[in-house]
This record gives C-alpha cells, structure tokens and sequence, in this order.
C-alpha cells in the first residue's frame, strides 16, 4: 500500500507535525510520511500538484486571530477542509551558545510566536530585537547551524531542544498560557475551475427563466401552460435535460403552493393564476452531468407580477420576506463543519418561532448536488454528515404562515470556496 503523504507548514519540531501525526492516528493512517514543506503556501501549492495527500497548516491562534500567512495563502489556491484541531503551544527559549544579557538579543521565531510572546520579552531583555523566521522549528535547525549572529535565541516547542541539541535558556515561557493554535487538516479541492463553471452555466438558465417569467405570468394563465412554456424556454437557452424526475418546472398555482410531494407523483392542473394569487416556481435544467436548482414564489396583483415591496396582500409579503430571512440566517450560521443535522434543527426552530410550518413531506430543507438525484444527502434529522462532505448543496425551505392559505419557496445552491460561502 502506498504511502499517506502529508505536507506541513513546519519543519521536524513543528506544532504541525504535531499536527499531523494526531491526524494520522486519528484517521488509521499507519503507513504515512510527512512532508516538511514549511509554509502554507508550499502545502497547498503541493496539494495542487499532486505532490502530498493531505496538508496542515496553522489558521488562527487565541490571542493574535488569523494568521496572516495562511490567509494570504488560500486566496491563491483551492483547498478542501476535512478536520481542525487545537493545540495547546509550549514554547520556549533555546540557545546554542552562551548568551549575554549585557548585550543586545536577538531572539527569531515565527511572526505569530513574536506577536504572541512580545509582551513578555520586552519586560524580559532590555536590549532586545525580534526578526521573524519562517517557522519556529526551522528557526531552531538554522539556530543549531550557526546561521544566526552570537547571542542569539529562538523560540521554538521545547521538544526542539533535543531534536537539535539546544540548550532550554527558559524552559516554559508565562505566555504560553492561553496560547493556542487551531490547525487545518485539509486536501485538494476536486471543485475544479471548469466543474464550477458548468454549474453556474446550468444555474443561469434556471436564472434567465425565472427572469423570463416574470414577464410571462398573468391571470388566467394555467399551471400545465407555465410548465410548458418554462420547459421550452431552458431546452431552448441550452437544457438537455431534467434532473427531477424529468420534470424541468414544478408549478403550483394559489392555495396548491401548500402541497409537498415528489416529483415523480408531480402532475401539473388546469388551475389558473387568479387576478390576486401568488405562483411557485422550482427549476431543475441540466446541463449533461450538471444540475441546477432553483425556485422562487411570484406575487400576482392586479393581474401581473409584483415586486414584494409594492404589494397589499400581506399573508404573501410576509411569506416572502420570511423565505429571505431564513436564508440569511442560514447563511450567517453555517460553515464547513456544520452537520446537516445542525440546519434540520436551527432552521426548522426557527420556522417554529417565526409562526410557520415547513410543508415539506419530510421536513427536509435542502440536499446536496449529485450526479444522481437517488444520491442526494439530505439536510435531514440524524444525518451527521458536513458540508464540507459535498461540493454544493441546497437550501430550499417550503413553509406556510400558521392557519395561512399559501406555500412559499425561494430554493438557492450554495458551496464554499477557500472557507467562504457562495451562491451559486
């Protein structure tokens, strides 16, 4: 069996392989090799090229927040987080000749350890000055090398000292108290640009038919007409088929926006928009092997389409403005780690709170995207899998206001990239 390769953000020393050797064992990765690939922007470059498996590196720390290498690092390149984990630091000062307190110090270590211990040095040596290195064990390696002037420390963990046979000039630094580092265990991206790119080319048909029926809509106009002109619409922006089913538009017209079910039972009425009506709308255009999903609710006033904010039924105002409040809470507390089960909870709570029922037949509230649609993870109870488990996924609650007459939907796909959320 081939080797489990880790790139770190260190040298040997280093919190990181610390890191990843806690990663390994964690993951049954017996036979592995690390590579000491010092920066951050060295591992996920490496990730990139097929060079290493998996990476570490440091994100952020207690007391300084982020740490600036990485964050300048992954804006380069894309990167799929997988774990993280915080370590406690125990730093301390190693030397390799006899210092001189008498005379000006120089201690080196890593930018962030610099940050982290400077309230201590400064009150510790008089004459001092801090030059950041690379990384703390590196510092160590160049220390023991004679590549530093005389009268010279670093700060490095204290199992450096004999890893390069430095002495401990102080043994356990006060500042290490509270001091801790949260490390990224993480993997290439299989999000490739150009997979990205088909899916927002399925996505904007979605988009341009939904544009394209606003204008459409009308009283008198029925469910099986909007399915089919919505249908010929996306074949002809470039659709060559429907994922869901077969069913490229899911229209429900007035009170049967309530109704929640598949769509292989989906079969579209002769039930007209009224003059004062609301119309849900859900999309699914593919694109050979790429989905899109995307669903909007549409007030009718007066015979047309309304944009909310001018509307006087206000049951519909209300609805869609919840539908809009719900994804913004989404949006604010998710990240990669949360599970599916996590949203299935907060979400349908605040569904509840809010004065709404989720009208799905499941109580889902969104999947991930496949190429399969039997393949979907749903954001369901008791499923524990995260985000990060999936390139794109859903978010797509179905409520109705309690004892109200109407169903609303507004449905985006959603991924992250380089930890940051996007709609897709």
């Amino acid at each position: 069996m081939p080797k489990t390769r880790i790139g770190i953000q260190g040298d040997i020393g280093s919190t990181n392989e610390r890191a990843a050797k806690y990663f390994a064992q964690k993951n049954g990765w017996k036979n592995f090799e690390i590579k000491y690939l010092i920066s951050t922007e060295n591992v996920l470059k490496a990730l990139n090229n097929n060079e290493i498996h998996f990476g570490t590196f440091a994100y952020e720390s207690s007391r300084e927040g982020l740490v600036e290498e990485t964050q300048k690092a992954i804006k380069k390149y894309s990167f799929q987080k997988i774990d993280e984990q915080t370590f406690q630091l125990d730093h301390a000062l190693l030397q390799n000749k006899k210092i001189y307190e008498s005379k000006p110090i120089t201690i080196y270590s890593h930018p962030q350890a610099l940050k982290e211990h400077k309230s201590f040095l400064t009150k510790r040596f008089q004459n001092l000055k801090l030059i950041k290195e690379i990384d703390t064990a590196l510092a160590a390696k160049k220390l023991k090398n004679n590549e530093y002037p005389q009268n010279s420390l670093v700060i490095a963990p204290i199992s450096c000292a004999e890893i390069y046979n430095l002495k401990i000039y102080l043994p356990d630094l006060p500042t290490n108290k509270g001091y801790l580092t949260k490390i990224y265990l993480v993997k290439k991206s299989h999000m490739h640009a150009n997979i990205l790119q088909n899916y927002q080319k399925a996505q904007q048909i979605a988009k341009d038919t939904i544009n394209f029926l606003k204008e459409y809509l009308c009283e008198g106009i029925s469910e099986k007409e909007i399915k089919k002109i919505a249908e010929e619409y996306m074949i002809k922006k470039g659709s060559t088929s429907f994922w869901y089913h077969n069913v490229g538009a899911f229209i429900l017209v007035g009170e049967r926006t309530t109704i929640s079910l598949s769509g292989k039972n989906y079969k579209p009425t002769d039930t007209k928009i009224q003059k004062n009506d609301l119309v849900t709308i859900d999309l699914s255009p593919t694109i050979k092997d790429f989905w899109a999903d995307f669903a909007r609710s549409f007030i009718i006033e007066n015979g047309k389409v309304t944009e909310t904010e001018k509307s006087n039924q206000q049951e519909l105002v209300e609805g869609i403005k919840t539908e809009e409040k719900l994804h913004q809470e989404f949006q604010k507390s998710i990240n990669p780690n949360t599970t599916f089960h996590e949203i299935f909870k907060t979400i349908n709570n605040l569904i509840e709170n809010l004065g709404y029922k989720n009208l799905d037949f499941k109580k889902n509230l969104g999947h991930s995207i496949e190429k399969h649609r039997d393949n979907r993870i749903y954001i369901e109870e008791n499923n524990h899998k995260k985000l990060q488990e999936t390139n794109f996924f859903t978010f797509e609650p179905h409520i109705k206001k309690k004892n109200g007459k109407y169903g609303f939907k507004m449905e985006n796909i959603y991924y992250f990239e380089k930890e940051k959320l996007h709609i897709l």
